[in-house]
């Protein structure tokens, strides 16, 4: 994520943020947060907050998030809960107000991971020209996606989280219908590739967690 300039700064209260991240225990007791807007974010609010030495990344909801948004947050939170422990890379959870209570809305903040992103423009070296080690990059984010899938989600208290019973069956028929809300033109062997599709479900599988977006 790139910094992003705002004018008088965050509407975020530091000292309100800051005092209850010290009723948390979160890295840089003491410390007043200083509050820097990130964008790259489309469904969320993002900021870095650094206290002393210490840097994390709160993700929030905007001022007219409606209910099923907020409910998308929670159910983040609750996932990144429950990798916790695991082999699969992600940011760890600091803290969260799941309530609202604290700055108006929902968020939960994590530690900040120190990387870049493409989308920013361009790639660092040695990313820019040497393609094999670009090409280790996707096989990393594979093996990632490979480690969440083998996570044991009841074990890590993800029960109800989704509907694995007919996962399968629901497929071809859900995509169908979200193609159909911005299909502009037919498209050869939609069809044929649909039923086909249909006659090859997978007779036995075991539910993981997959990456949905």
């Amino acid at each position: 994520m790139r910094p992003m300039e705002t004018e008088g700064g965050t509407s975020l209260n530091a000292a309100v943020l800051g005092r209850w991240l010290d009723s948390r225990h979160a890295p840089g007791s003491g410390e007043e947060p200083v509050l820097e807007q990130l964008g790259g974010g489309s469904q969320n609010t993002l900021y870095l907050v650094r206290r002393g030495d210490q840097s994390m990344v709160l993700r929030m909801l905007g001022p007219r998030a409606d209910a099923a948004r907020i409910d998308g947050l929670l159910r983040e939170i609750r996932l990144v809960r429950a990798l916790s422990g695991t082999d699969v890379p992600h940011a760890e959870l600091i803290a969260t107000d799941e309530t609202g209570s604290v700055l108006g809305m929902p968020f939960y903040l994590m530690r900040a991971i120190d990387g870049w992103s493409p989308m920013d423009g361009g790639w660092p070296a040695p990313f820019d020209t040497d393609l094999p080690a670009r090409r280790g990059l996707a096989l990393q984010l594979v093996e990632g996606a490979a480690k969440l899938g083998r996570v044991d989600w009841r074990g890590q208290g993800l029960e109800g989280f989704g509907r694995p019973d007919g996962f399968h069956e629901r497929q071809v028929d859900r995509w169908l219908h979200f193609l159909a809300a911005y299909q502009v033109r037919e498209l050869p062997g939609l069809d044929a590739a649909s039923d086909w599709l249909r006659r090859n479900r997978p007779a036995h599988y075991t539910p993981g967690i997959m990456h949905g977006d």
